[in-house]
């Protein structure tokens, strides 16, 4: 991936590169953003898991996104749904040794220099989401949705019980900086 991104820029100079993952592919998507590969990213029903997982991995992160000189430009949007059975809200599952989803959600906002302090906004009976307080003029959010009642399959229940749909959630978040339903 590195070597892709790395390739295109050297054509069309510094572009951001931002992505979305679903699943096991929102661990990817954040792990790409702890590596720098990507500047914003969108973790659908995904949890960062590096190496071994659980906490490990948030400590992986940690050392690798110690130069502060990564942080300008960054984002995070998370959606997580309350009973997710694949990726949980507490984390380790029967098969997965994987973070807790609020401990990884603080761990970003560190990374990324915001406060640990949060704030709930609320956008429907179901749903609403937490934003961490980041350096202003940075370019840096840190943002986790929340669907009340909802499943691990965004494709199903997200969209025909709870009226979310998270590909509008992400574009308007990678490219505009828009919070959910704002």
């Amino acid at each position: 991936m590195r070597s892709i991104v790395e390739a295109r820029r050297e054509v069309y100079g510094n572009i951001p590169v931002y992505g979305y993952g679903f699943s096991n592919g929102g661990m990817l998507i954040e792990a790409l953003l702890c590596e720098g590969i990507v500047q914003k990213a969108v973790s659908a029903a995904g949890v960062l898991a590096i190496g071994k997982g659980g906490d490990e991995g948030l400590n992986t992160c940690d050392q690798k996104m110690g130069d502060k000189s990564l942080i300008y430009n960054r984002a995070l949007l998370s959606l997580q749904a309350s009973v997710d059975g694949i990726v949980p809200w507490g984390g380790d599952t029967n098969i997965f040794s994987l973070p807790n989803k609020w401990t990884s959600f603080l761990r970003w906002g560190q990374r990324l220099g915001c406060l640990s302090e949060d704030e709930w906004v609320s956008t429907e009976k179901v749903t609403g989401f937490w934003r961490l307080k980041c350096p202003t003029g940075f370019g840096v959010q840190v943002v986790m949705f929340y669907i009340t009642g909802a499943s691990h399959w965004h494709h199903l229940d997200w969209r025909d019980i709870h009226g979310v749909y998270p590909e509008d959630i992400s574009v308007k978040f990678l490219f505009e900086g828009i919070e959910p339903y704002q």
